[in-house]
């Protein structure tokens, strides 16, 4: 390979965009010590360009956006990277957003999460595989969202036939909604990032940070494209 070539490829394929669009901060109950100032600094040292807070959406209207918004605007002002504002919002079992439309269309960055399985769907058809797959399905119908979290994160079980993962690929590319590389649960699986990145699905290195300490993993998120030959097409925003 001529050095011309390998440059090329390397700008395709290796290099991460150095922005994280799924961070936690003192608005997450889960979230240990990460003011928004504190995370915007620790970014900033980090070497990111473009950071996300987007803390966890539960309800239609959450109490905390007010404040949340405030702490944006303050932490904005004392720092070189563009911080932008969102949620990470649960998808309820027929595939909608927990948050009001309304609300999500003020804000930068919308991200799925499906949290929690209807357990009497899952006694009854005795597959939580099948509940799984039927509700991102249907969320990704309606694809109110731009990033899908922790893809194969099934209840701490990453395998998702190829089968099935066949059919969320296809809608995620259908629908144009990312799929996350996500530090803090180490998800997706390789063999389901690869089948995303060979279909052309858009990706996004994330942390989902809960600590600070969690923030710019970037050369586990080169491991994980390591190998991969096929272009990335990393997430623009």
């Amino acid at each position: 390979m001529q050095i011309e070539e390998l440059v090329e490829w390397i700008l395709k394929h290796s290099v991460v965009p150095k922005i994280d669009l799924h961070i936690h901060s003192e608005f997450s109950p889960c979230s240990r010590g990460t003011t928004v100032q504190e995370i915007a600094s620790v970014a900033e040292a980090k070497g990111l360009e473009k950071i996300a807070i987007t803390d966890h959406a539960r309800v239609k209207r959450p109490s905390w956006l007010s404040a949340y918004f405030s702490e944006i605007e303050r932490a904005r002002g004392r720092t070189h990277i563009d911080i932008l504002t969102g949620v990470e919002t649960n998808i309820h079992a027929d595939g909608t957003l927990a948050v009001d439309k309304d609300i999500l269309g003020n804000l930068d960055i919308v991200i799925g999460a499906l949290h929690t399985l209807p357990i009497l769907e899952m006694l009854r058809k005795r597959s939580i595989l099948e509940e799984y797959v039927t509700v991102l399905l249907k969320s990704l119908e309606v694809a109110n969202f731009q990033i899908l979290a922790h893809p194969t994160n099934i209840l701490w079980n990453k395998r998702i036939p190829s089968e099935a993962a066949e059919l969320i690929i296809r809608k995620l590319k259908e629908k144009n909604v990312a799929v996350e590389m996500n530090y803090h649960h180490k998800d997706p699986s390789s063999e389901f990032l690869r089948s995303c990145i060979e279909a052309g699905v858009t990706i996004t290195p994330s942390s989902d940070a809960h600590q600070l300490k969690e923030i710019g993993h970037f050369e586990w998120f080169d491991q994980q494209i390591a190998g991969i030959k096929e272009t990335v097409s990393w997430i623009k925003i």
